[in-house]
């Protein structure tokens, strides 16, 4: 099973995964699946901010 990569784009000098929610949950799912060796770090807009 691969998993797929879900595309970036620079905000604030950070890469952002870009894509939908549905997306989003198969990615995690399929990495959990695979048991692969990841995280994943959900954060609103604001966080972004206050972190740069």
């Amino acid at each position: 099973m691969t998993t797929a990569v879900l595309p970036k784009s620079p905000v604030i000098n950070t890469l952002i995964s870009t894509g939908t929610m549905p997306g989003f949950v198969d990615t995690i799912l399929q990495l959990g699946a695979a048991r692969s060796s990841a995280y994943v770090c959900c954060a609103n807009v604001h966080m972004l901010v206050e972190a740069h």
